[in-house]
Formats: C-alpha cells, sequence, structure tokens
C-alpha cells in the first residue's frame, strides 16, 4: 500500500525509487543527506549511491513477487500504477477485524488504479 501510496504522491517521477528510500521522508536530515549522497551527481557517495540502488532493485523484486502471488495487480502507464487485489482487501479486511480496529480505518483506503 506504501508504494501505491507514492505511485499517487509522485506521479511519473519514479515512484520506485521513492518507495525504496522511504525512510529519508522521516526528516528533513535524512532527505537532505540523500538528495547529497545520492542524488546529486557532483557530491554524490558511492557507496551510498550503490546502496539506494540496492534498495531500489530489491524493492521492484518485492513488488514483482506481490504481483505475481496476486496481491497487487499491474494498471497505469507502463509498471509504475496499479490497486490491491480483492484477495489483499480481503486480507486487509481480516487484519482489521483480528486486531480490534475500527471498520472505519478500512474506509478511506484507496484501491485505485493509475491511469
Amino acid at each position: 500500500m506504501k508504494h501505491l501510496a507514492f505511485v499517487d504522491f509522485f506521479k511519473d517521477n519514479d515512484p520506485l525509487k521513492w518507495t525504496s528510500v522511504a525512510p529519508i521522508f522521516d526528516d528533513f536530515e535524512s532527505y537532505d543527506k540523500f538528495m547529497d549522497n545520492v542524488v546529486n551527481k557532483e557530491t554524490r557517495v558511492k557507496a551510498d549511491y550503490d546502496f539506494s540502488k540496492k534498495l531500489y532493485n530489491n524493492t521492484k523484486t518485492y513488488l514483482n513477487r506481490a504481483v505475481e502471488s496476486g496481491i497487487l495487480i499491474r494498471g497505469g502507464t507502463g509498471n509504475i500504477g496499479g490497486k490491491l487485489s480483492d484477495k489483499s482487501k480481503e486480507i486487509l479486511e481480516k487484519y482489521i477485524q483480528i486486531t480490534n480496529q475500527d471498520k472505519k480505518v478500512f474506509e478511506p483506503i484507496k484501491y485505485e488504479e493509475r491511469k
């Protein structure tokens, strides 16, 4: 679900890249360090850049497995969009029920396919 939220937010600006390094958004210092050490070619630190590429590839593999297992349905342009499958919605509903969370938690969750 986090990846789909990043797809919605970043649109065509490589949401997979941002999903793979999601913790950088926890605070400005982490974001700023990522921009300096990975994104900016002039100040790039090779070890940090290589690590971010590894995270990217791991996330891509994880998402491909989610599609293969029927949790995520690809959609939209290319392979950046998608939606949760009926199977994953059912799992989420059961999780909310088992953890005694208010069913209203389930209502605002979006299952929209990117167009």
